[in-house]
């Protein structure tokens, strides 16, 4: 036990963890504002083309959004929220105490995106 970590190995929990981005709402990469127990986010903004005789076609917008945590969080409540903006519909694909994922319906408009965990 002690050679696979053992006691050591063990991670640190922790109860909250919170990322606010400047969205651009445009092609840009978010601006990060605050980050606490935040190891890594990601953002992705993907376009639906649709081709038909007459061409291609923009069908639609997708957004994610990837957080990992530095330390892992005991999962309570995951918001999504913005104090300036009104955001797509979205959902939380995915989440545990060491990330969380999660899709817009179209692109997110410019803004403040604040994204936490908390107990």
């Amino acid at each position: 036990m002690l050679a696979a970590g053992g006691w050591h190995g063990k991670r640190k929990v922790v109860p909250a963890a919170l990322l606010k981005l400047h969205i651009y709402g445009d092609h840009r990469t978010p601006q990060r504002l605050t980050a606490e127990n935040i190891f890594r986010w990601f953002y992705l903004q993907t376009a639906i083309d649709g081709v038909s005789p007459k061409g291609a076609r923009r069908i639609g917008t997708l957004a994610t959004l990837l957080v990992t945590f530095e330390e892992d969080v005991v999962i309570h409540t995951l918001s999504v929220r913005s104090p300036d903006m009104q955001l797509p519909v979205y959902e939380v694909k995915d989440s545990n105490q060491r990330y969380a994922i999660i899709v817009f319906s179209d692109n997110v408009p410019a803004g403040t995106l604040e994204t936490s965990v908390s107990q």
